[in-house]
């Protein structure tokens, strides 16, 4: 069983680009696995669409979540957070310290926005196996989240300007 681990510390041009704010045909359905461990020890966990994370740089992510998500309670205990995923036929762990910018009350769907200096990425692969899918999304609604999306990674591009001030 041969198994390869890469570890990096800055996001490929590839991460970069599937996180530039683009919501690629055929992403629409991928999912991000994020991951914070509570006050009490126990992990927290949501998943994230192409539609709620930004790299505004090589060393940078800026997502946002539902508001009352327990992730958001979990990340102002600890700011350490992993989101995982399958890319490229690898699982790929980003490990980053994150920081809350802005509390969204007023939205339709309430939202908390997250800028995380990334850490680590770690992509472990298998010989005997290639990954082909993580945890995916079947949108009920398109018509109405994919432009929900769009908001939302606006949002995020307005929020990762202002805290790089």
């Amino acid at each position: 069983m041969t198994t390869a681990s890469i570890t990096q510390h800055t996001l490929s041009a590839d991460l970069q680009q599937l996180f530039n704010g683009q919501i690629a045909a055929g992403k629409e359905s991928m999912a991000i696995q994020v991951t914070a461990i509570a006050e009490n020890g126990w992990p927290h966990t949501t998943l994230l669409s192409l539609g709620e994370i930004l790299a505004p740089a090589g060393d940078t992510l800026m997502f946002c979540v539902w508001l009352q998500s327990s992730l958001v309670s979990s990340i102002w205990c600890i700011s350490n957070i992993s989101l995982s995923f399958v890319w490229h036929g690898c699982y790929t762990e980003i490990q980053a310290n994150a920081r809350l910018v802005k509390q969204l009350h007023h939205l339709p769907v309430p939202l908390a926005i997250f800028k995380a200096q990334v850490q680590r990425i770690r992509s472990v692969s298998a010989g005997y196996a290639t990954l082909t899918h993580g945890i995916s999304f079947h949108l009920q609604q398109p018509e109405q989240d994919l432009p929900r999306w769009q908001s939302q990674l606006h949002l995020l591009q307005e929020y990762a300007g202002a805290a790089a001030q």
